[in-house]
């Protein structure tokens, strides 16, 4: 009977130590747990601030090129109305050579 009394309180030690040790790994896994759940929460804000600037940029950069090409555009129709007067021109003195 001694025996069983040793090997119990042997196992009770031992079982005391691995409880010990599991509470100590589920803190730690629960630590860790933690931090991911806040790096992922400063992932996800960090993501969504860099969607607003690209789509702040994208917006600024489609108006930029719009109004680039109504400036290419509006030179491009006095180049075409100042054409066409020298075609009138040139013509009219083609035609007075006549």
């Amino acid at each position: 009977m001694g025996y069983s009394s040793q090997s119990l309180g042997g196992t009770t030690g031992s079982l005391k130590n691995k409880l010990s040790q599991l509470e100590e790994m589920i803190r730690t896994v629960n630590e860790d747990i933690q931090f991911n759940k806040r790096e992922v929460q400063m992932l996800r804000h960090e993501k969504q601030q860099l969607e607003n600037v690209l789509s702040n940029k994208s917006i600024e950069v489609r108006k930029t090129l719009q109004i680039e090409a109504q400036r290419v555009e509006d030179e491009l129709k006095r180049n075409l109305a100042g054409q066409k007067m020298e075609n009138v021109k040139l013509q009219s003195q083609i035609a007075s050579l006549k």
